[in-house]
């Protein structure tokens, strides 16, 4: 479709394989039928990714696999689109997989927006009983274990490899580093060991992109 020379497809194939894990010698030449299901969810989302269009189209794409495969598979999602900076439309009917992965989230209900915002925004002030009753909104620690880091952290303008002077708006005291992928529960817990005022959120690479203080996560958590 894209008039490309079977020499860029090719090449094209083995970029889009080694990003989503596959190694191209051992699966380019696979059918559908030769494979996992993960591994199935995987060309799937290669595939999506060939024309490297702006956006992307999810409708529940994790939906018939097993529980496990499907943390892996929201992992690598999460990964792709810190280093592809693609705008991701994700259609689902589970609610923690919404929870966990939305920087913005929308809710439908018989076909018609209910309410959209951040997570904390939906779960902090839910629009009506139907959203609260959805989203478990009356369960704080709920959200703790869902909501990422990076949702919510204050970020920097630009990645900084850890060890580059960060300034962090804390009156003294130790900082840790916290993966973006971690849930708001794991940075809790950092922040219950002593002296820790700050928490530094780093990529998949070691970067520094943000940071957190017990200040960010109160006001996630509880609403500001």
């Amino acid at each position: 479709l894209l008039g490309w020379p079977r020499a860029r497809t090719k090449e094209r194939i083995d970029e889009l394989l080694n990003l989503v894990h596959l190694e191209p010698e051992k699966f380019r030449g696979r059918y559908p039928a030769q494979l996992s299901g993960g591994q199935q969810q995987r060309v799937g989302l290669a595939r999506a990714l060939a024309g490297d269009p702006e956006v992307l189209l999810m409708d529940e794409p994790f939906g018939a696999i097993d529980s496990i495969t499907r943390k892996s598979l929201q992992a690598e999602i999460l990964d792709l689109h810190q280093r592809l900076h693609k705008t991701i439309l994700f259609v689902t009917h589970d609610v923690e997989e919404a929870l966990r992965l939305a920087g913005e989230m929308a809710v439908l209900r018989d076909g018609r927006l209910v309410q959209s915002g951040h997570p904390c925004d939906l779960l902090n002030h839910p629009a009506d009983e139907f959203v609260r009753e959805l989203l478990g909104a009356d369960d704080r620690v709920r959200a703790l274990r869902l909501i990422r880091a990076e949702t919510v952290m204050q970020p920097l303008s630009a990645p900084l490899i850890v060890g580059q002077w960060i300034e962090v708006p804390v009156t003294g005291g130790e900082t840790r580093a916290l993966p973006m992928d971690a849930s708001l529960h794991q940075a809790l817990s950092l922040f219950l060991e002593p002296g820790v005022e700050a928490l530094v959120v780093v990529n998949a690479d070691g970067q520094a992109i943000g940071w957190l203080t017990l200040q960010d996560l109160k006001e996630a958590a509880c609403g500001r």
